[in-house]
């Protein structure tokens, strides 16, 4: 299958808002489950115990978590995947266009996502609570939705560009 470059990064942006706001509501899940639960379980560490230590309440030490979390992935995502994106862009165009769906990312690529998701499974595996995965998952899809963001504003600049050409002719 053969598919237009603007096709292929509106593919790629898509697959990183959906992986992002799947991490998002998981995290927020995850979160929002921890307040339920015992405040500690031994061996394991807790960052809402941990910033409930600052703020004395359990519900400002949930809304103090999700903000660090959000705005953390906010910055990875606007200065670490912003490179990313731009690379991704730089190697869709040097396809040929069309260009074929299976060089969409390139196998390197493909690796660095088997490992996420591989890193991402062991979380489970981890001495950490319930509320500290869900941090975790709030920083990685806020950056991700963020890059996907990043995606869609090339597409934008590109029909921009386009129409703009299209109109002095």
């Amino acid at each position: 299958m053969r598919l237009k470059h603007q096709t292929l990064i509106l593919l790629a942006g898509l697959s990183w808002l959906v992986i992002g706001a799947l991490l998002l509501g998981l995290g927020i899940l995850f979160i929002l489950t921890a307040l339920k639960q015992p405040d500690f379980i031994s061996g394991h560490f807790s960052i809402l115990s941990f910033i409930e230590r600052f703020v004395l309440d359990r519900a400002n030490a949930v809304i103090v978590t999700i903000t660090i979390a959000l705005m953390v992935g906010y910055l990875k995502g606007k200065k670490v995947l912003a490179q990313t994106v731009a690379r991704q862009i730089k190697r869709i165009n040097s396809l040929p266009n069309p260009g074929p769906l299976k060089y969409l990312y390139s196998k390197g690529y493909y690796l660095l996502i088997a490992s996420m998701t591989l890193l991402g499974i062991s979380l489970r595996f981890w001495p950490i609570t319930l509320d500290t995965r869900g941090a975790i998952d709030l920083c990685i899809g806020s950056a991700l939705v963020n890059g996907a963001v990043l995606y869609f504003r090339e597409l934008s600049r590109r029909a921009y560009l386009a129409k703009r050409e299209n109109t002095s002719v």
